[in-house]
């Protein structure tokens, strides 16, 4: 509808319509960014075959990846929840980094996506079962100190700048945009 009223054929497409990506001038993706999600091999072929892509395979890279842009945001002075990295050959770090961050805190794997892979926890014992989780997924986790909002931001970028901010309003009752627990209702 949007589309129509800017004079713009819009189709939704789907993962069986891979094959037809170099019938459109552009991609625009509003699924989940994973890389190894069908929306990364989406955009690597939009790309390849010239169309305006967005998210292109570089940025879905780039901001799936959470040691990169902790370290992106730390290395422009950027303001950002305290953050420290855990190693599963370096167990002894998990006695200490509540201590640092402070309860509660956010363990997360550095490919996770719409609240996957995202824990909050409250003590060390949470700390620990969570991190074992965790580490059954990733060889590294990063720790971050909790700041509670009513929203996350994201950022669309075309060309390396900035053309929209939007609001993704957390899921009621939690912490989170998504809230993947198995008592969770769908709103």
């Amino acid at each position: 509808r949007v589309g129509r009223s800017l004079g713009i054929d819009v189709d939704l497409i789907e993962r069986k319509d891979y094959s037809r990506i170099a019938e459109y001038d552009a991609l625009f993706i509003r699924e989940t960014t994973n890389v190894a999600d069908h929306t990364y091999r989406f955009a690597k072929k939009a790309e390849s075959e010239g169309l305006v892509v967005m998210d292109d395979p570089v940025s879905i890279l780039r901001c799936t990846n959470k040691v990169y842009l902790a370290d992106l945001l730390r290395s422009h002075k950027l303001g950002m929840p305290a953050t420290e990295i855990l190693y599963k050959e370096n167990p002894q770090e998990l006695e200490k980094v509540g201590e640092r961050l402070g309860f509660p805190l956010v363990l997360k794997i550095p490919d996770g996506s719409f609240s996957r892979g995202v824990i909050k926890v409250e003590d060390q014992e949470q700390l620990l079962a969570a991190s074992a989780e965790l580490f059954e997924r990733s060889v590294l986790l990063l720790a971050q100190e909790f700041f509670y909002t009513e929203y996350d931001w994201r950022i669309g970028v075309l060309n390396r700048k900035p053309i929209f901010a939007c609001q993704y309003f957390m899921s009621k009752g939690h912490w989170q945009i998504y809230d993947h627990s198995p008592d969770a209702e769908e709103v």
